[in-house]
């Protein structure tokens, strides 16, 4: 009997989704290589691949033996190759895909192709272009378009072949340190001779006695203050060992935090998380509904503080990187270096120093955005999942995974709660609140009883205009402006969008500017008087004629982040106002910079896009003012009201967070709309009892699960041919009770100059769905070819 290996090959095709059987090296017959990467020979080239399985078997006849093993270690344990497993099964991915997102991207490969001697060419070839080697890269520049025109001739003639080398990319920080190399009875000797050593010699070697881990050169020189020449002297005396040492790269390092302790919790908190932890070590899913400033945080802090005193870790989930920072802060200054962090804005290295830190269990308590609900901890003892209701949470690219079910699935597997906490909870999971599938917890109040939720008034912006001519900033909403700057308060100001305006408008002729590669307007943006696209980065200067019909009548429309600002700097110059939107948070580290100014009280007000609405907590915020309630009503998307509610009372909850009674301005064209009305009364249960009526009226969420399949190409006619012939096949395989919602084109119709169509099955119960689409996908690129994309997208968050 042979060990054979199942290998899954890095080369995400439809052909190569299913493992590969490969003949493990004599070498390595006796070890434990599941999880772990080796190269393989894969149709004449070298590729990464993971080993899912190993088994024995007799016949291996014609099988490959796989070229090398990679770790000394598994880079996925068997949780995550599980985890792998059910992410490329549920959500229509390929399992490489699914591996891909889970690991980091150090642990990735770069495949370098090289032209290859093989036989003897030309001296002139020899030198000129190989440099006198055997193998020279292909991407070298001297190598000019003739000369790969000759080197395709001498690989047809057998002389030359291309070659894959492949680079590994996980590399690691370290330092020069050192160890003590003599006894103990030796370095007792030396402490106490009189003679032949001198006082520094003794101050390295009593401080190396002192600890049985290999201390920094850097750090001991400095902190005995000797130089590193009398090191490099005991090192060369044998008395010291010099090693190559990981060092700390954590970002964690520069946020300094005054430790503190469990804050004294109100009847409410203290019940929540009593029922939390008499339920740990069971997979039971918590859904805490609590109104903005209730402190949920409080209580999911005093959760994990349990969870440790178990020896067990935690997963703390916020939606936006511009939450991290300050939940951060309040995670380290409780549970100090047991903490780490995962998410986009850590570099490789950082973020490959994070993940083996929680993989070898230094990290207990885990804060990140969506992608560090994969993170490699160990005895996971619960997860937390804070803004649940959030959209950050729903990957949009392959594979498409929402983090609450992965946080579902990891929940189950170790049998540790899931809390899932919101002032709005989603109307998805408060369905399930609804019928026990999830257990409700409440906070109803705020933290403390002297905090109130902010008094919302609403102002009819129709009413403005006819009085005021068209503007941005009602009376109202001047004068609570100026009156919060006199009683030294800050005010945050929301604008549903970024940039200087919506568009620019022929007020002549109707003209738009529109991108020339998706079929949307171009945004105004006056700090590079550019034109941008949002979608695909196209940009051109802001035009001074009409490109239609010449007119100098063209104007700005709408409502954007940097509009609002200059308007309020010339409205009352002496408000310090300081902008917070995707734009001016694009630099790694801006948004906690920004937030950190405002906090420290350098700014009276914040305006800034929807990432101002989400989780900040800002004592001396007393105002808050919401330009445009109701832009995001105007979507065409069944889940408009329900994300203008959730908007809303996000928003309105950073008010009056410090004792005083905070005031909150809704400025709207439609204010009689129910979800404007009851977000002004942080009224959720009533708003989720209407629009559950809405739903159930129109056959969508959370009354019928969802799925989008979605086609897109180059050409339009091609692919809205296509995504007919898919809607047939699916609608012909699958029950009467499912429901076909289109095709039709996306209200998007072009992004980065592809097409896009979609259709939408709207089911309760389809035991044949998931086959279905899977032989869809199987034969798609065979029967339509690498033009159009297939795309499929379990229970989307947007149909827009």
């Amino acid at each position: 009997m042979t060990n054979v290996a199942s290998v899954i090959i890095d080369l995400p095709l439809q052909q190569t989704n299913k493992p590969y059987s490969y003949v493990i090296p004599l070498d390595y017959q006796d070890l434990d290589i599941v999880g772990r990467r080796v190269m393989v020979d894969f149709n004449h080239r070298k590729l990464l691949g993971f080993v899912v399985d190993v088994k024995s078997q007799d016949d291996i006849e014609g099988l490959k033996t796989f070229d090398a093993l990679l770790d000394k270690t598994a880079v996925l344990n068997s949780e995550l190759l599980e985890l792998s497993n059910f992410v490329s099964d549920h959500f229509f991915s390929y399992r490489i895909n699914a591996i891909s997102t889970i690991l980091p991207n150090q642990y990735k490969v770069k495949y370098l192709k090289n032209y290859h001697l093989i036989d003897e060419v030309d001296e002139d070839v020899y030198q000129r272009i190989f440099l006198g080697l055997d193998y020279v890269p292909m991407n070298e520049k001297h190598i000019t378009p003739e000369d790969h025109e000759l080197l395709n001739k001498l690989i047809a003639q057998d002389k030359v072949e291309i070659s894959t080398e492949v680079s590994r990319r996980e590399k690691v920080k370290t330092a020069r340190a050192v160890i003590l190399k003599i006894s103990q009875g030796d370095a007792l000797d030396i402490l106490a001779a009189e003679k032949g050593v001198n006082q520094n010699q003794k101050k390295i070697v009593e401080s190396l006695l002192n600890t049985d881990k290999p201390t920094i050169v850097s750090e001991l020189a400095s902190n005995l203050e000797v130089s590193n020449a009398v090191i490099t002297n005991l090192v060369k005396k044998g008395w010291l060992e010099l090693v190559e040492v990981e060092v700390n790269n954590s970002p964690l390092d520069n946020i300094q935090v005054v430790p503190n302790k469990n804050l004294t919790l109100n009847p409410e908190q203290q019940k929540a998380v009593e029922q939390v932890t008499n339920s740990l070590n069971q997979a039971e899913t918590f859904l805490l509904e609590g109104v903005t400033g209730s402190g949920k945080t409080e209580v999911y802090l005093q959760i994990i503080d349990q969870v440790l005193q178990k020896g067990q870790s935690a997963i703390f989930l916020v939606p936006e990187i511009t939450l991290t920072s300050q939940i951060v802060r309040r995670v380290k200054e409780r549970f100090g270096d047991l903490v780490g962090i995962l998410h986009s804005e850590l570099n490789d290295t950082q973020r490959l120093y994070q993940w083996r830190q929680i993989e070898n269990g230094t990290t207990k308590v885990v804060v990140g955005t969506r992608s560090a609900i994969f993170a490699p901890v160990k005895e996971l003892g619960v997860i937390i999942m804070d803004e649940e209701h959030e959209s950050a949470y729903k990957q949009e690219d392959n594979p498409r995974y929402h983090a609450r079910d992965i946080a579902i699935w990891r929940s189950k597997y170790h049998n540790a709660p899931l809390v899932l906490g919101s002032a709005t909870p989603s109307l998805e999971s408060r369905a399930r609140g609804a019928v026990n599938n999830y257990k409700m917890l409440y906070l109803k109040n705020r933290a403390r009883s002297d905090m109130q939720l902010p008094n919302v008034q609403i102002v009819d912006m129709k009413q403005v205009v006819k009085t005021n001519g068209d503007t941005d900033f009602s009376p109202q909403l001047i004068a609570a402006l100026n009156k919060n700057k006199k009683e030294g308060k800050q005010s945050i100001l929301l604008i549903n969008r970024r940039g200087y305006s919506s568009f620019m408008m022929c007020r002549n002729c109707g003209y738009v500017p529109m991108d020339p590669n998706c079929s949307v307007a171009l945004t105004v943006h006056m700090d590079t008087h550019t034109l941008k696209c949002h979608y695909c980065g196209h940009q051109e200067a802001i035009p001074t004629v009409c490109a239609n019909c010449g007119s100098r009548d063209i104007r700005y429309y709408g409502t954007g982040t940097q509009k609002v600002e200059q308007q309020l700097n010339r409205i009352n110059p002496e408000l310090k106002t300081i902008v917070m939107d995707v734009d001016t948070t694009s630099k790694k580290g801006a948004a906690d910079n920004i937030i950190q100014a405002f906090g420290r009280g350098e700014y009276d007000v914040l305006i800034g896009t929807q990432m101002v609405a989400k989780g900040l907590d800002f004592p001396n915020v007393g105002l808050v003012g919401v330009i445009n309630s109701d832009t995001s009503l105007n979507l065409p998307d069944f889940r408009a009201n329900e994300k203008t509610f959730d908007l809303l009372t996000q928003v309105a909850g950073r008010s009056g967070r410090s004792g005083d009674t905070g005031s909150v301005i809704f400025q709207t064209f439609n204010p009689d709309h129910f979800a404007i009305k009851l977000a002004a009364n942080h009224d959720y249960e009533n708003f989720f009892n209407q629009e559950m009526k809405f739903r159930h009226a129109v056959d969508y969420p959370p009354y019928f699960y969802t799925v989008r399949v979605g086609i897109s190409g180059k050409d339009d006619l091609v692919t809205s041919k296509v995504v007919n012939e898919v809607a047939s096949q699916v609608s012909t395989n699958l029950t009467n009770d499912a429901l076909i919602v289109g095709p039709s084109s996306r209200a998007i119709n072009k992004i980065k100059n592809r097409y896009q169509y979609q259709f939408l099955i709207k089911f309760k119960k389809e035991d044949n769905l998931k086959d279905v689409l899977e032989n869809v996908q199987d034969q798609f690129i065979q029967k339509y070819g690498k033009d159009v994309y297939l795309a499929i997208d379990r229970d989307p968050l947007s149909f827009i």
